[in-house]
Formats: C-alpha cells, sequence, structure tokens
C-alpha cells in the first residue's frame, strides 16, 4: 500500500521545468493569479474584516445608534501597479466554484471615460460588466477604482493586477460585498501611497 507510491516516484525521470510556466498542479484561477503579477516589483496588500450588525443596520443614515463588530473573516486584495501596461487585470479566488470568472479585466481609458466630469460614466461601466458573462463580482472591485478616479483620488496613470480573496460568507448579513470594496479601495490607495 505505503510503498507504492514513492517507488513510483523514484522510478519517474527528471524533467525540465520552465521558470516562467506555472505549476501543472494549480487550478486554473491559481495560475491565472500566479501570472498576474511581477514578482520583482512591489506588492500592496489590504485586508477588511466583514463585520456583524448587532443593532440599528442603516438606521445610522438617520442619527440612530448602531452596534456593528467585525468578525474574523476578511477580504484580501493584493495590488500592483505595471507601468508597461494600460488595464486593470484582476483575479478572485474561489470565484469559479461558484460558477463565476475568475478574472476580469479593462483598458483604463475605457473606465476613464465620463467618469471625471458625471455619474453617467458609472452607468457606462455597470452596463459593461453586466455585458461580461460571470463577472458581476468585479462591480465591487472595479468600483473602487472608479471611485477614486471619479473624485480625482490618486493618478492611476499606468495599469493595475488585483488579487482578490474573501473569506467572508456572502449573503449572510455580514457585508461581504462591503470588505471587498473596502479592502479593494485600501489597496489602491496604497499604490498611489494615499491614505483614507
Amino acid at each position: 500500500g505505503g510503498a507504492e507510491p514513492v517507488a513510483a516516484a523514484q522510478t519517474k525521470k527528471k524533467q525540465k521545468v520552465d521558470p516562467g510556466a506555472s505549476p501543472p498542479h494549480l487550478s486554473e484561477e491559481e495560475q491565472l493569479a500566479s501570472a498576474l503579477f511581477d514578482w520583482n516589483r512591489p506588492i500592496t496588500i489590504s485586508r477588511a474584516p466583514g463585520r456583524l450588525d448587532l443593532m440599528g443596520g442603516i438606521a445610522d443614515y438617520s442619527g440612530s445608534l448602531v452596534l456593528q463588530m467585525p468578525i474574523a473573516e476578511a477580504a484580501m486584495v493584493a495590488v500592483q501597479r505595471h507601468p508597461a501596461r494600460d488595464d486593470v487585470r484582476i483575479v478572485s479566488l474561489g470565484r469559479a466554484a461558484a460558477g463565476r470568472a475568475p478574472q476580469f479585466s479593462i483598458p483604463l481609458s475605457q473606465l476613464r471615460q465620463g467618469l471625471s466630469s458625471s455619474d453617467a460614466g458609472f452607468s457606462a461601466l455597470r452596463s459593461y460588466i453586466a455585458s461580461c458573462d460571470g463577472a458581476e463580482w468585479a462591480a465591487y472591485v472595479v468600483g473602487a477604482l472608479a471611485v477614486l478616479l471619479h473624485e480625482k483620488i490618486g493618478s492611476f496613470d499606468s495599469g493595475v493586477s488585483m488579487l482578490v480573496y474573501s473569506e467572508v460568507p456572502e449573503g449572510k448579513g455580514v457585508s461581504s460585498s462591503a470588505a471587498v470594496e473596502v479592502a479593494s479601495m485600501l489597496g489602491l490607495l496604497g499604490v498611489e501611497a494615499l491614505s483614507l
């Protein structure tokens, strides 16, 4: 039983490995993630927890008392600038298992269209994302960048790669989408050397 795998492993011939190739044991989204970054350049990592609403919920808009607490589960985002590119590339780990596209990209020029002068650019962006099969999740990530561009916070004059991973349960009332949005915005601000 236990000796067979060892014997089989010892008889395998050594194969040459291409240092630029993804290891064959990685899933498709893990391969996309490993190819996303230039491992010789800085990467900014941000984290935002989910939150449990104990009292008040959205009543805080009217000045009511609220009580919310962060939970242990969080969204994490890794962000890297790419000076030679003019697009935003996003890979989200765990999306393929949920039947959604694991990656999304959009040219920065397309993202900027209309965002600086009016809110019409947000509608165009929403329509574009909706037209990309299985990429609705990307609205939470790229939406953070769209807000920063609209508000003229940061320059974002070159390409950006983003890797998103979240342990916050979706659809359970613990602000999973808000955690992804906050982690995305914090990461984007980090690559611009800005803070909230």
